[in-house]
């Protein structure tokens, strides 16, 4: 550029403000050298001068320009808006930092108050590549209508040098502040912080570049709350702003939608608008929650971004919302110049696949790396399966020669094996701070020595709860308000034997810590402010804002890496259960989770008790969101359903939900908790989860309860912290099933070629020994009878083979029971076993129980009894007559021969025959924390006496018989003397009367054949009484 000023020797202008405008003019020439319209902003400006902001647009400026500080100003438009201010970077670190000030006309701005070093601040953001803060309207009442916003951004990040030169890299530092309507830039994350039931509006005018093979895709990530999207195509004369309940021509019911070009074309040719005058408008607003009719505060990010046409650009430590389908990968590019590890984690929501990681250096076509990806020359560096597995990540470490470069593009390919791929990307380099959108579970994996770092949003008016669920490893939680205190802050740990940490902060514990820092910053604002008289004492303080962040950093000590997913929620905000996956929760008066279901199948919902929880301790009621359309107005409430139980055990239990597509809300209730009386109000703690036909997640040391119909799969992924053998328990409780597994192809593994098959019949217990690198192992289990098979899991880690206690001890006589009639007890038998064996173990404390099960039929005993079901279908332990008999505890050193048992039946005296089984657990073997079981082989039993027990056991009944019958005799008896005495009276009256007639006939001389003729009447009448 040619030189047009005269700056003095020491480098500096002089300028009178009050006299002079200008020393010089510079002509720029924007020059477009593409063939479709191009849309930009330009600005000029000194560095030690502040920019002013405009509603709704947003700059760009290069974050190594930054010396100290470069400053911006925004001044509000409206006193009853909130200001929504966004900044971010797609590569380096900064600080921003937000004062407010009552502008006095006098002075000129570069005599305004912007900050000289940090401490001057009222806010600073802490070091971050993306922020956004929404200032509430009140703020705004102490220095209205004269409020100014000033913004001062700091870079935290030296300029890269290569070969001792300054390496460019071009990092676009992007700003903008609203309180309206804001554009949009495809590519770019922007933060809504609303209420419930309020909406924020989004222009997006880049439609020209829109390819007709390409999609435009909008993507919205529910970080507190949940939200919905409408778009309406605008441009001319045509202007409206979409809603849900009016007009709008596309809309979203979740998250995710892609609009095609063709789409769009019908909708301008319906409107009559060209594609150089067409623009969107899009509008994002919060959705009241169902349940909680209070008004919640709702954070969301939105994103538009072309697919197949742009490789979108990612920015490390933030989510990135994934969707891939069959035959059409997802590919995302990140740029690196920093020689730091770096993490690429991807957490699955639904579907399976895998991720791909490739360089492409300075030189290289990213496009031709994409189509040659297999190919040496570009590097290609991993792959990991993204198949819901809980470590889908692949580490790059920076000495690592081969895969680790500076100053390039790293690409990362995402290819569904099934027909949709739904996930969550992440980038992460050391120190990030990666944010956790609320309710949902995030799996991480920390090396030894290594740490993870989040950002959490809160509201200030909720409590925070926050869920660690330990799968391998022993980490090191720490929390704190600010950045710079986190690694200081207070160290927590799981307690001894659990596998979570639970930490709650209480919103008055928020308020409180927001007091003491308010307090601080009003004392230093009075500090500063004291020397200049004529500003008014007016600051921003942490009440100002909607949201604040907490940070929470995991780490471990140990030699021992961590496997932990982690995730949170609010008075307001829900657990989201994704399918598959494990989520740990704990039940004061009720907790709820929401679960969607995506694919019209029936989805099992189990719950595992923990910390001698019982589940009979827990209610469960499901609502279903069920959704209506009346043409533009759409309509949602709740439904109460049924569920159907198909298993209850003591360590775990499923259920059946309806296959509907839609949101389920899934409520637990403690049953003993009583209002107002928290003191006495137990605490439940329980793992959920809920799958479909997808892939398990089965960690170490966990139980999970099964069901599957004939010729179905159900899919199970463990993973092994190292090297060693992992010992899967599994026990067939009804029906013949298979168990198989794979290390390392899982496309084979979904096609049924396994590593290993064994097939288990039904009623067997069968241990899979097998030994593992450190990495994932998958587990199928196919029902392979004509019925549905129920059978238990549980899978083990031991690092040395010498370790493993399963299969050492065997029952005695290779598992028979005989039985015989008690020779003195004509209704009891007698059943005996022989004592369980080890060979050259050592028994030096080993404790074994034997317990005995009796039961109606054999189903019900395996279910009930060896299972050790409470409950499967409708039939339940108590009702169908289990009872179980423990023996005492044996030392298991100091016994041997047989084990002789009395068996009486009082409540099976109804059956001719009984099954009868045994089973021993062993404690404290070879120092194992597991529980050993031996089965013994079931038999069937006469029932002694079975017509005396019957009648014995029926003793009241036939008591109320005999009593009745003797009544009814007696009634009778009573009946028959009445009817006796009545006619022995009614005889002896007919006799005296004939008496008395013979002798009057005597007395009257009748004439012979009158007194015949009388005589035969009077016969007649007394032979029809003797009849009757």
């Amino acid at each position: 550029m040619k030189k047009l000023c005269d700056i003095d020797e020491d480098g500096s202008v002089s300028v009178d403000h009050s006299r002079i405008t200008h020393l010089c003019e510079i002509f720029v020439v924007v020059k477009s050298i593409s063939k479709s319209p191009v849309r930009y902003t330009l600005t000029i400006h000194k560095q030690d001068l502040a920019i002013q902001l405009t509603d709704g647009l947003q700059q760009s400026y290069n974050l190594q320009h930054i010396e100290e500080f470069m400053h911006f100003y925004y001044q509000p438009n409206s006193k009853s808006a909130d200001v929504n201010l966004f900044a971010s970077t797609f590569y380096g670190k900064f600080v921003l930092h937000i004062n407010i000030w009552k502008q006095d006309n006098v002075k000129h701005k570069s005599d305004w108050p912007f900050i000289d070093t940090e401490d001057d601040s009222d806010i600073s953001s802490g070091s971050t590549n993306q922020i956004h803060r929404t200032i509430k309207s009140s703020a705004l009442d102490q220095c209205w209508p004269d409020c100014v916003l000033l913004i001062s951004v700091q870079s935290e990040q030296e300029t890269p040098k290569n070969n001792g030169y300054n390496f460019n890299y071009n990092d676009q530092f992007h700003i903008m502040i609203n309180q309206g309507m804001q554009d949009a830039i495809e590519g770019q994350k922007y933060e809504v912080s609303i209420k419930s039931e309020q909406t924020v509006y989004f222009t997006f005018k880049n439609l020209q570049k829109f390819r007709d093979d390409a999609y435009l895709t909008f993507s919205l990530l529910q970080i507190i709350g949940n939200g919905f999207f409408t778009i309406s195509v605008n441009g001319g004369d045509k202007f409206e702003y979409p809603n849900l309940y009016g007009n709008f021509d596309f809309h979203a019911d979740g998250s995710y939608f892609q609009l095609s070009k063709d789409k769009l074309n019908e909708k301008l040719k319906e409107k009559q608008i060209s594609i150089q005058d067409a623009y969107l408008i899009i509008s994002v607003a919060g959705l009241q929650s169902y349940y909680n009719p209070i008004q919640q505060s709702v954070k969301l990010e939105f994103t538009i971004s072309y697919m197949n046409m742009d490789y979108i650009q990612i920015m490390h430590s933030q989510p990135n919302t994934i969707h891939a389908k069959l035959h059409q990968p997802t590919i995302v590019q990140f740029y690196n110049y920093l020689k730091q590890d770096i993490f690429f984690k991807l957490h699955r929501f639904i579907g399976y696949g895998n991720m791909s990681v490739f360089i492409c250096n300075q030189q290289s076509n990213i496009a031709e790396c994409v189509k040659d990806s297999n190919d040496a020359e570009f590097k290609y560096l991993d792959t990991v399966l993204a198949a819901g597995n809980e470590n889908s990540q692949i580490l790059i470490q920076a000495n690592d020669k081969d895969k680790f470069c500076v100053y390039c593009t790293y690409i990362i390919k995402i290819e569904s094996s099934d027909s949709e791929l739904q996930g969550q990307l992440t980038v992460v380099l050391d120190n990030d701070f990666v944010k956790l959108p609320a309710g949902v579970q995030y799996s991480d994996y920390v090396e030894n020595k290594r740490s993870s770092q989040f950002s959490i949003s809160y509201t200030q008016d909720s409590k925070i709860e926050i869920f660690i669920q330990i799968f391998t490893g022993d980490p090191i939680v720490q929390y704190s308000y600010s950045q710079d205190t986190l690694k200081s802050s207070k160290i927590v740990k799981a307690q001894p034997n659990n596998k979570y940490i639970h930490l709650t902060v209480p919103s008055q514990k928020v308020l409180d810590e927001l007091e003491q820092i308010a307090e601080h910053l009003y004392n230093i604002n009075n500090d500063k402010k004291k020397d200049n008289d004529d500003e008014n004492e007016i600051s921003l303080l942490p009440s100002h804002f909607i949201h604040d962040e907490l940070y929470v950093r995991v780490s471990t000590e140990s030699n021992e890496p961590c496997n932990y997913t982690i995730y949170y929620t609010s008075d307001y905000v829900n657990g989201k259960l994704q399918d598959g996956r494990i989520h740990f929760a704990i039940i004061e008066q009720n907790i709820t989770f929401l679960y969607e279901n995506y694919n019209e199948q029936v989805s099992v919902l189990n719950l595992s008790p923990l910390n001698q929880t019982s589940l009979q301790d827990i209610e469960i009621k499901v609502l279903y969101i069920k959704k209506q359309s009346f043409d533009d107005f759409h309509y949602e409430y709740l439904q109460d359903i049924p569920i159907k139980t198909r298993l209850i055990h003591p360590l775990s239990s499923s259920y059946e939900l309806p296959k509907d597509n839609g949101i389920y809300e899934i409520i637990l209730i403690n049953k003993k908790y009583i209002e107002n009386g928290k003191e006495t109000n137990p605490t439940l703690f329980i793992e959920i989860s809920v799958s479909t036909n997808d892939i398990r997640i089965l960690p170490i040391q966990r139980h999970h309860s099964g069901y599957i119909q004939p010729n179905d799969i159900d899919y199970f992924e463990t993973y092994s912290p190292a090297e060693g053998y992992l010992a899967v328990e599994i026990y067939s409780c009804s029906s013949d099933i298979n168990f198989s597994f794979s290390k390392t192809n899982f496309k084979s593994f979904v096609d049924e070629d396994y590593d290993e098959s064994v097939d288990i019949p039904e009623k067997d217990y069968h241990v899979e020994m097998i030994s593992v690198d450190k990495g994932t192992l998958w587990v199928a289990v196919k029902g392979i009878s004509t019925t549905p098979a129920y059978y238990h899991i549980t899978n083990h880690f031991y690092q040395n083979k010498k370790e493993i206690p399963f299969g050492k001890i065997l029952a005695g006589n290779d598992g028979h029971i005989k039985w015989h009639l008690d020779k003195q007890k004509s209704d009891s038998i007698q059943i005996e076993f022989e004592h369980a064996t080890c060979n050259k173990c050592n028994l030096e404390g080993v404790q074994i129980n034997y317990h005995i099960f009796i039961a109606q039929d054999e189903k019900k005993l395996q279910m009930l009894g060896y299972c050790g079901n409470e409950q499967f279908e409708t039939h339940k332990a108590d009702d169908e007559k289990i009872f179980k008999k423990t023996i005492q505890s044996y030392r298991l050193a100091d016994h041997n021969g047989s084990i002789v048992y009395e068996i009486e039946f009082p409540n099976l005296v109804t059956y001719e025959y009984a099954s009868v089984g045994v089973f021993a657990t062993v404690d404290n073997f070879m120092n194992s924390t597991s529980q050993i079981k031996v089965f013994y082989r079931t038999i069937q039993v006469p029932v002694p006496n079975y017509f005396a027990k019957f009648l014995n056991h029926n003793r009241t009944f036939f008591t109320f018989l005999i009593v009745g019958m003797i009544l009814l005799i007696a009634l009778l008896t009573l009946w028959l003397c009445y009817y006796i005495k009545r006619y022995r009276n009614t005889k002896y009256k007919l006799d005296f009367q004939l008496e008395q007639g013979a002798k009057i006939i005597a007395s009257n001389k009748l004439p012979q054949n009158d007194d015949a003729a009388f005589q035969n009447d009077f016969k007649m009448k007394y032979q029809t009484f003797e009849e009757d």
